[in-house]
């Protein structure tokens, strides 16, 4: 591997699958097998040679560092839009309840492959970016199979500067806070209005308000204009005896 060791920028891609934590054993199966599918078909489609890419598979997606020679436009223009219609053929073929719905981070910082994965903020960022609340919103609360995030990097060196076929106005900015991380980043949904999207977290309901309690005093007893019943549910034989005990007014 040419990045053991080695520190280098890289264009850095993060897919999740959505709804795998929440499915039971036999469908996690089938979203690991569906999702591998889907991802050889669109590099594939797109011109790319995922053997030579370095993953780190994740159960419900993976991380991938793309070789050195992968240009950058290639990856913002082609490789979204080969995942899309990837997603629309495969989720065609089964019941809507079992349709394959992705996030897809785009990426390039520093990283390097280590024994455990890949260690550099590089790969911090897009982790963090695939997890970010917007991203989530934008999946819950449109119709699209396919959401992608890009990094402040891609879209300022790239997308901005009219690099790629994709205009800066069919992106949306947000802000992504996950942990320690802050960073801005843009989102675009291949075949949907990012804008139409409503992004607002919903509102937290205010904790009700609760009247303040009186502390009781010691030996306090009841208060002045308490009235206490005693109920008997049989016969009582007694003599001299008080049933209820009614208190003044209170002064």
């Amino acid at each position: 591997m040419d990045l053991e060791g080695d520190y280098d920028r890289r264009l850095l891609v993060r897919v999740d699958a959505t709804g795998y934590g929440a499915s039971d054993d036999v469908r996690q199966g089938e979203i690991q097998t569906m999702l591998g599918q889907v991802l050889e078909g669109a590099a594939g489609v797109a011109g790319f040679d995922r053997s030579r890419w370095h993953t780190q598979p994740a159960g419900d997606g993976e991380l991938a560092v793309l070789p050195s020679d992968v240009r950058e436009r290639s990856v913002v223009d082609r490789y979204p839009r080969a995942l899309a219609e990837a997603l629309t053929e495969a989720n065609g073929r089964v019941p809507a309840h079992e349709r394959l719905r992705v996030r897809l981070a785009v990426h390039y910082g520093m990283v390097s492959v280590g024994r455990l994965g890949f260690p550099g903020q590089g790969a911090v960022e897009v982790s963090r970016m695939v997890d970010g609340r917007p991203v989530r919103l934008a999946m819950r609360r449109s119709l699209a199979s396919l959401v992608v995030v890009f990094s402040e990097t891609i879209f300022r060196d790239s997308i901005e500067q009219n690099h790629t076929r994709l205009r800066p106005e069919e992106l949306r900015e947000v802000e992504i806070k996950n942990k320690e991380f802050h960073r801005r980043a843009w989102l675009y949904l291949p075949g949907h209005d990012v804008h139409a999207v409503d992004l607002e977290p919903a509102a937290e309901p205010e904790p009700a308000e609760r009247a303040p309690r009186r502390p009781a005093a010691p030996n306090d007893g009841p208060r002045p204009g308490t009235h206490i019943e005693n109920t008997f549910q049989a016969p009582v034989h007694a003599q001299r005896i008080v049933f209820g005990v009614s208190y003044g007014s209170e002064m």
